[in-house]
């Protein structure tokens, strides 16, 4: 019963609560344009015939599935640096960052050799319809890219949303 009434006494401090509605904001913001630019990316696909929207379906199904595992180093990061940044220890800080750094480029390598090894084999589990296989295959090349540029962002997200600096993403 007490954690209900000091947490509501911290948000409605002056400046803690505008601080909050101002960090969820900013969230808010990134996630709208996230959503915008896939669904500008879906458009695009689509005047591109159904065939190239299928295979770019599959493989954002793919893109979906790394970033459920790429979530993890964001959210490690939130904790990490959150810890840090309630400790006032820069030092602390940028050991979190660096440490779950590490994690994402591991995670990185290791998510593109499974695209490179394993690709052809999750398109033909997620579709058998042979042109929709042969468009997402002759792309596949795309998504061994997508591992770093992935997990630097998630890092980055969860380096900013735990520092409480949201704004500067």
């Amino acid at each position: 019963l007490g954690a209900p009434t000091v947490l509501r006494a911290q948000v409605l401090q002056r400046g803690k609560g505008l601080e909050l509605l101002t960090l969820n904001a900013t969230i808010f913001l990134r996630s709208m344009g996230v959503c915008g630019t896939l669904s500008y990316f879906v458009s695009l696909s689509g005047r591109l015939g159904t065939v190239v929207l299928a295979g770019n379906s599959v493989l954002m199904q793919m893109q979906m599935l790394l970033s459920y595992s790429t979530d993890g180093i964001g959210n490690a990061a939130e904790v990490l640096v959150g810890e840090a940044v309630g400790q006032r220890s820069s030092t602390a800080v940028r050991a979190a960052s660096l440490a779950v750094g590490r994690c994402a480029v591991v995670l990185a390598a290791g998510q593109a050799a499974l695209l490179v090894v394993g690709g052809p084999w999750l398109v033909n589990l997620l579709t058998d319809h042979q042109e929709v296989r042969d468009c997402a295959i002759r792309l596949l090349p795309c998504l061994w890219i997508s591992p770093l540029p992935s997990c630097a962002a998630y890092l980055m997200d969860g380096v900013y949303i735990g520092g409480t600096r949201a704004g500067a993403m």
